[in-house]
């Protein structure tokens, strides 16, 4: 019983933003380090080192730009997929100029991040964060539909208005 309140209180309530937003740093700080793997191998690279805190400052930065973490988790659609690829597609932009900036005009390489490990950490980042919010509505959907008391429905219709009923109830 205690659990059919916790859950019926969190039904009600949306993900924080700032927790969303955290995890999307997270996530591409992660798939920055795979796709150095994938690149590199487990060779250790002082290089890399000075880029970590510059991918997660530029970030945090054009997710709060574009804002994808204002979507709703449990209400994750095509939108949501489309300013997550925004988002991430200007970080390589960035990226890429702040790599051109640091080897060819200040030339101080510091932050040399080849062009490889950008393309293989955007396709990485899209893959993972919009799967995760994918996962994370269908858990959402199983544990409240575990939790809350179901009432059956019948929608006589089988045209638009009859879907738009049917995802609406939902």
């Amino acid at each position: 019983i205690m659990l059919n309140t916790l859950f019926d209180k969190i039904s009600h309530r949306y993900t924080p933003r700032w927790l969303v937003l955290l995890i999307d740093i997270y996530l591409t700080t992660q798939s920055f380090i795979l796709a150095h793997i994938i690149i590199y191998g487990l060779e250790f690279n002082f290089k890399f080192m000075y880029s970590l805190p510059i991918i997660i400052i530029v970030s945090l930065c054009c997710f709060l730009l574009i804002g994808s973490h204002k979507g709703v988790i449990r209400h994750t659609g095509s939108k949501d997929v489309y300013t997550i690829f925004l988002a991430l597609t200007l970080v390589s932009i960035l990226l890429s100029i702040l790599n051109f900036i640091d080897l060819y005009i200040v030339s101080t390489s510091y932050f040399e991040i080849p062009f490889s490990i950008i393309i293989i950490h955007f396709l990485v980042s899209v893959i993972i964060l919009v799967f995760s919010r994918f996962v994370f509505k269908i858990l959402f959907g199983i544990i409240i539909l575990n939790f809350k008391p179901t009432s059956r429905v019948l929608i006589y219709g089988a045209g638009d208005s009859g879907l738009i009923t049917y995802y609406a109830l939902n």
